[in-house]
């Protein structure tokens, strides 16, 4: 499944793995859940490093500029030439495309 993307510096692609395990759909359940919790809009930097490792579990692979090879680890929180808002709205992003994976919906509508 491909998510286009388009947010700010980040632009391109990801595939999704699927289907996604039961592993891959739970972890990332649990994870939305708790990030949501703690800040209802997903704005933090804080709820973003808690869903970071469940979008990289449900992600097969990376076609966005900027995040070429991207880890847990490397992914990046902000920078010369990475705004923290465009961060935020590649995590936001990912995350309701995968809402709506998760709804039988077509993520890129």
């Amino acid at each position: 499944m491909r998510i286009e993307i388009d947010a700010g510096v980040f632009q391109g692609y990801v595939i999704l793995h699927n289907p996604l395990t039961i592993y891959q759909a739970a972890t990332f359940e649990e994870n939305v859940f708790s990030a949501l919790k703690m800040d209802e809009g997903l704005k933090t930097i804080r709820s973003h490093q808690m869903l970071i490792p469940s979008i990289m579990e449900c992600v097969k692979e990376w076609h966005v500029t900027k995040l070429e090879g991207v880890t847990v680890d490397t992914f990046p929180g902000m920078g010369v030439g990475i705004p923290r808002k465009d961060v935020a709205k590649l995590v936001n992003d990912i995350v309701n495309a995968l809402l709506k994976y998760f709804k039988g919906d077509d993520p890129n509508a």
